[in-house]
């Protein structure tokens, strides 16, 4: 704990105030907390470290007392989690409380007697009959419980008993009287979900949470008291220090403080240069060294400390650093960054907690903690590309490696997108050329429908049977060679020779693909041209549709333009509104991906006029979402392409494939705008679009809720 002492007033930074403290900053926090436990309601203050907890159990423990309501505080760092036991543990919170409330001189003999006799007790057991038997027998008065540290339970393999317990006193209200006069508070650093789980169990929804959030300038007025004799114009220069801290109470403390000790005189005029270059020199320049006592590290530490999570939460906090902010979706990894306290919840968004933070914990620090990765340079530079540069993806060892660094993380969705299109792209590259012959054939097998008995060539079948062997042969090799890898106690020999078997398989396959490319070019003109012999029009029209999006999947753009150019003037002699707005929305989607924004545009408001003039219309309404997320990551969509939860996509089971729809959750008023490019969800759940799980966060839309309202428009960029 450091203080000065200023015309006989004391900024203190860290530790608790004394309740007299000319320092302490009373916020709506006290007047809640003080209120809620009057009234006998269960309350918790969970929050980030160094926000004034312990400061503000302190000062409403003085004024319940002076209530005449008994109080005691237990500091659980007094107890340790550390390898103790559920009988050492209660035991410890009989003997504070017996201490606190002087127990065993109020009870006299009977004392150790009552101890020895429930020894065959269960330690839950032994701590209700202290709780109902001695406490609320010997102490008449109302009582309140602080429980500060709360988070030292997280560690205990019992802790969830205890909060059963804590819920079953407040339930017993019912039926005895005197647990009316008993409650809780807990305080400390952890989300009630990290405390406990069973929701049978948990206390906190029964409980009155109550939030503690930085100074306000009319909250914040006794601060100036401390230099308001030798500063002409005290109000100006603490609207300065909110307007650097936010109120985050240890840097206001800090920078008060910091005022008087360096500055005896600013003068009008210059509050905000003085205090702009005083926030620099001495707290933002050099932090790490000049962080005493320490306040940024500790931050620092509880983001990047825990490997297991430091990438899930470095990303979600690269985001809020890139765009200002993002909706707060109550998720696990949102929800221990904001107990980090570097973010803050204001109006359901994550925004950065104060400047202070913002300059510390900038970009440039940022990529430190990211150099754990052992695909760092490669990542950096990909997202630097706008995530075009396909160069710096991981190919071969490098990506085998990242896949075993990266197993039992929580990565962040920039990790999941760079390694899922590193894995995409190897496999890619692994058999573009082969997918290029086995898709021709594809199209053999679709023409050859009993309507046209179409015929497969000679060459296609002996395509079919030496490719199926290849392939067979080579993923043999490749799960051989996986499961040697990781069995390290077979021999380097055996893995070197499934190598040698490996290359030899994907060398066979080179130069088979070698010999038939040439066939294969001249395979796709005839079956082009095998189609435009077909007589009936719409059918002809529904081929090249599915063409096209077999091109799209493959990132064949320019071909897929070439064959949706076709489509879109049969559907129009069709008169088919599906044809013409798919054809549309693809040859938009097309030249996007080729960076032809001009064009994109036009084919998009071409496809959005036809859609809303069309029955498909209808669609465009209000109902429930739901998402799909990793876990389905790399199955076959309806329209042929891979489901991969990073893109903006959706299912729907009417519209078009390709059409582009703004998905708004009205209780918000977050939107974002999805392509179809999959069917569902199934018409019995009662759903209308099922998003993929970037879509549904860029709405507020998580496993939390598992399905929302929502309201789908065109798009109308």
């Amino acid at each position: 704990m450091n203080t000065i002492t200023y015309t006989s007033f004391e900024y203190q930074i860290g530790g608790s105030l004394p309740p007299d403290a000319p320092s302490y900053v009373s916020r709506q926090a006290d007047e809640e907390l003080y209120e809620g436990l009057k009234a006998g309601e269960f309350c918790y203050v969970l929050n980030s470290r160094q926000m004034g907890k312990s400061s503000l159990c302190i000062r409403t423990m003085e004024k319940l007392q002076a209530e005449g309501i008994a109080c005691a505080v237990i500091d659980l760092t007094m107890i340790g989690s550390q390898q103790v036991t559920a009988e050492q543990w209660y035991g410890s919170l009989i003997s504070s409380l017996s201490n606190y409330f002087e127990l065993a001189t109020k009870f006299k003999p009977d004392w150790t007697n009552w101890s020895s006799t429930r020894e065959r007790f269960s330690p839950e057991e032994r701590f209700t009959e202290f709780i109902e038997e001695v406490l609320l027998t010997k102490i008449t008065h109302n009582i309140v419980i602080f429980i500060d540290e709360i988070d030292q339970v997280i560690n205990l393999n019992f802790k969830e008993d205890f909060f059963a317990l804590i819920r079953g006193f407040y339930n017993k209200r019912a039926e005895k009287s005197a647990y009316r006069r008993l409650t809780f508070a807990l305080l400390g650093v952890a989300t009630p979900y990290d405390l406990v789980k069973d929701k049978t169990k948990t206390p906190f929804n029964i409980g009155k949470s109550i939030p503690l959030n930085g100074f306000q300038l009319h909250e914040a007025q006794p601060l100036t008291e401390g230099f308001s004799k030798e500063i002409r114009n005290p109000q100006t220069v603490l609207k300065a220090v909110l307007y650097w801290t936010n109120g985050q109470p240890f840097l206001t403390q800090k920078l008060c403080r910091l005022i008087v000790t360096t500055y005896n005189d600013i003068k009008e005029g210059k509050e905000e240069e003085k205090i702009e270059n005083l926030v620099q020199m001495q707290v933002i320049d050099h932090w790490e060294i000049q962080d005493d006592p320490e306040h940024l590290r500790t931050i620092r530490d509880r983001i990047s400390g825990n490997e297991q999570n430091a990438l899930q939460l470095l990303g979600i906090y690269k985001i809020i650093l890139q765009q200002g902010q993002i909706t707060f979706d109550n998720s696990p990894g949102q929800l221990q960054l904001r107990l980090s306290g570097l973010v803050i919840n204001k109006e359901n968004n994550l925004k950065i907690s104060n400047r202070i933070y913002e300059s510390v914990f900038n970009k440039d620090w940022l990529n430190g903690p990211f150099k754990i990765r052992p695909y760092a340079k490669e990542i950096l530079a990909w997202e630097a590309s706008d995530y075009q540069d396909e160069s710096w993806l991981l190919r071969g060892h490098k990506l085998q490696e990242a896949k075993k660094w990266s197993a039992n993380k929580n990565l962040s969705i920039h990790d999941h997108r760079f390694l899922n299109k590193s894995q995409q792209l190897a496999t890619q590259e692994k058999w573009e050329n082969f997918k290029r012959i086995t898709f021709i054939l594809g199209i053999v097998l679709t023409l050859g429908s009993t309507a046209f008995a179409i015929d497969k060539y000679q060459y296609s079948q002996k395509l079919e049977i030496k490719s199926a062997y290849l392939e067979k042969k080579l993923a043999e090799s490749e799960k051989k060679l996986a499961e040697s890898e990781d069995n390290i106690t077979k021999s380097e020999n055996n893995v070197d020779a499934l190598e040698k078997e490996l290359t030899e398989s994907e060398k066979e396959l080179a130069n088979f693909i070698k010999d038939q490319v040439s066939e294969s070019i001249t395979a796709y003109e005839k079956y082009i041209s095998r189609i435009e012999q077909i007589t009936e029009s719409d059918r002809k029209e529904e081929l090249y549709r599915k063409l096209g999006r077999t091109f799209f999947a493959d990132q064949e753009y320019s071909r897929a333009i070439e064959v949706y150019e076709m489509s879109y003037e049969l559907a129009k002699n069709n008169n088919s509104k599906e044809g013409i707005i798919e054809s549309l929305y693809y040859l938009g989607h097309a030249y996007r991906a080729l960076g032809n924004e001009e064009k994109a545009q036009e084919y998009f408001q071409k496809g959005e006029k036809e859609l809303l003039n069309s029955y498909y219309s209808q669609y465009l309404t209000q109902g429930t979402a739901s998402f799909s997320g990793f876990s389905e990551q790399g199955q076959l969509t309806a329209s042929l392409e891979k489901f991969d939860p990073t893109e903006k996509t959706a299912a729907h089971r009417d519209l078009p494939f390709g059409t582009r729809v703004r998905v708004t959750n009205p209780k918000t008023d977050l939107s974002v705008v999805v392509r179809i490019n999959n069917r569902g969800p199934a018409r019995k759940t009662g759903r209308i679009i099922n998003l993929s799980q970037s879509a549904a966060q860029e709405i507020g839309l998580t496993k939390k809720e598992g399905i929302i309202r929502v309201q789908l428009e065109a798009a109308e960029d």
